[in-house]
């Protein structure tokens, strides 16, 4: 037998169940674990992404798409609103590879926005077609599968050394 019993609801953080048995010989074993409960919070139904100022110039990465990561439920839908001075797409895909074909928003413009509703989990990766490095993501549900190529890193920048010669 155990307390609480087989069944029992338990609350959110830390319970303790004791169980005890007895064999046909009368010889007892005692048990405790615990149990954690942690309670689920769901994702969002729905999330805003704006675009930095100033991100049609290269120097906001990694957060051009502010934020650059928004997770979501399924069913739900992000906006992304335009709030630079400059006109920039929300792609879904990558620079690198390419449009994927799961959502375009076309070019909006300064201060208009765009939505896209997500019916599928995945996490899908998008970028500005305008100025490519712009780069986000959207988790929907659990974030599996990967629904695009995934974006390639940021290549390191190489020192160059000048030589002057005589």
């Amino acid at each position: 037998t155990c307390s609480p019993i087989s069944g029992a609801t338990f609350s959110v953080g830390d319970n303790t169940v004791t169980c005890t048995a007895e064999d046909a010989n009368g010889n007892v074993g005692t048990a405790t674990f615990v149990i954690t409960v942690v309670e689920y919070v769901p994702p969002p139904i729905s999330a805003t992404v704006t675009n930095a100022p100033g991100s049609s110039t290269p120097g906001c990465e990694p957060d051009c798409f502010i934020p650059s990561t928004v997770a979501i439920s399924v069913g739900g839908t992000v906006t992304w609103q335009n709030s630079d001075t400059a006109a920039h797409t929300a792609t879904s895909g990558t620079a690198s590879s390419g449009a994927s074909g799961h959502w375009d928003s076309s070019l909006v413009m300064a201060g208009g926005s765009f939505s896209h509703t997500f019916d599928q989990d995945g996490t899908y990766h998008y970028f500005c077609m305008v100025h490519p490095w712009m780069q986000g993501s959207v988790v929907v549900g659990d974030g599996t599968p990967i629904r695009t190529a995934e974006p390639e890193p940021e290549p390191t920048p190489v020192e160059e050394v000048h030589e002057e010669v005589d």
